[in-house]
């Protein structure tokens, strides 16, 4: 099933289903378990990811 919203684009259930947001994944990054123990700035932790 696919619905054409706009000509030449076509959003089906696959890339519904399989879409990112481009995020990283959090669980992964090193040094997560030594930050969680701390009090950070929310600028510190944007600059840790």
């Amino acid at each position: 099933m696919a619905y054409n919203l706009v000509s030449n684009f076509v959003i089906t259930i696959h890339r519904l289903l399989t879409h990112t947001s481009g995020i990283k994944d959090f669980t992964r990054v090193k040094g997560l378990n030594r930050i969680s123990k701390q009090d950070l700035t929310p600028l510190e932790l944007i600059d840790f990811f």
